[in-house]
């Protein structure tokens, strides 16, 4: 997955009733059980190309359903 993904991701992951909240230097998602989380750096995302798939793995530990994505 590309980080030009991201707000593919960030839309599905708004869809299964994640919160997004932003913070200073990206958005934190916090999950719908109120106890899984997961930030995106935005300058992360123009330096390391592999960003968003980690970000991704982050959010599935967490209970996010990345098939739709």
């Amino acid at each position: 997955m590309d980080n030009k993904d991201y707000p593919k991701v960030r839309k599905a992951a708004l869809k299964q009733n994640w919160r997004v909240v932003p913070i200073a230097k990206g958005e934190r998602f916090l999950a719908p059980d109120g106890i899984g989380k997961a930030t995106w750096h935005r300058a992360h995302a123009s330096s390391d190309p592999h960003a968003l798939d980690r970000f991704v793995r982050r959010l599935e530990e967490a209970g996010f359903d990345s098939r739709p994505v």
